[in-house]
């Protein structure tokens, strides 16, 4: 474990390099843990076959050959995770920080039209900073597809809390703003959802449709901040039930509720 650390640590120095090797390590990493669970199964099925007497014994046996399987996904998911926030994400969140401190979300029938015709946000970052960041594209790359998948599973997290953040230093956002508001959230996601896609011949359904569920979790608290928006101005928080789960706080709901106009 400490030595994969520290090659971690050595192998992501900032936004311009990622290693290669750090890739393929995490790649070994996820093979190794996915052999002792197979091993684990070779053992318990022969010992049940032979001596099923010995079950409870041989499990006993087998706790640190569990424990070291547990270890090997948890430094694999340390490793994407900090793959992701090193390598990629800072890129990414002064992309959303431009784009979103130059849109309004208190438009006229002039401005909401123009952004129909040009969109302002979502189609250049998902160009420009998602299929064209060079560390995801390394990453895609060689990554395994499952590992692949977790990390766009913690880079849509990563956008979706970026989007957020700069949402809310939002003051205005009129009718037509909540409506467009609404479409960029939703393209965003979609966007996202559609990295998937290259990857369900290699994975099995029940794998993509989790990965799905995730990326629309980190979605959940912009879901909410659109479906508040949309609420009539003279409607209170104490009188709006939001049917989905989300993790905005009370302050935060009044907080988007004030940005009606």
């Amino acid at each position: 474990e400490s030595v994969f650390a520290a090659a971690l640590e050595s192998d992501i120095v900032g936004i311009g390099r990622l290693s290669t090797g750090l890739l393929c390590a995490i790649n070994s990493v996820e093979l190794s843990a996915k052999f002792i669970n197979e091993l684990i199964d070779i053992i318990k099925n022969e010992f049940e076959a032979q001596f099923p007497s010995k079950i409870p014994t041989v499990e006993m046996a087998l706790h640190g050959l569990h424990e070291m399987e547990v270890l090997h996904e948890q430094m694999k998911n340390q490793a994407i995770q900090e793959v992701v926030v090193s390598c990629i994400t800072p890129t990414q969140e002064k992309a959303v920080s431009s784009a979103v401190s130059r849109i309004s979300y208190k438009l006229n029938d002039s401005l909401y039209d123009n952004y129909e015709r040009n969109d302002p946000f979502v189609n250049g970052f998902l160009s420009r900073n998602v299929l064209g960041n060079k560390n995801f594209i390394k990453s895609r790359k060689h990554l395994t597809s499952k590992n692949c998948l977790q990390l766009i599973c913690v880079m849509s997290e990563a956008i979706a809390k970026s989007f957020e953040k700069e949402l809310l230093k939002k003051k205005e956002c009129n009718a037509l703003g909540a409506l467009r508001l609404e479409k960029d959230v939703d393209s965003l996601l979609n966007g996202l959802l559609r990295l998937i896609d290259s990857f369900e011949s290699a994975t099995s359904e029940d794998a993509t449709a989790s990965v799905e569920d995730k990326i629309r979790s980190g979605f959940s608290n912009l879901k909410h901040i659109c479906f508040l928006v949309q609420q009539p101005v003279n409607v209170d928080a104490d009188d709006i039930i939001y049917p989905l789960e989300t993790s905005l706080s009370p302050d935060r709901v009044k907080q988007v509720l004030a940005m009606r106009r």
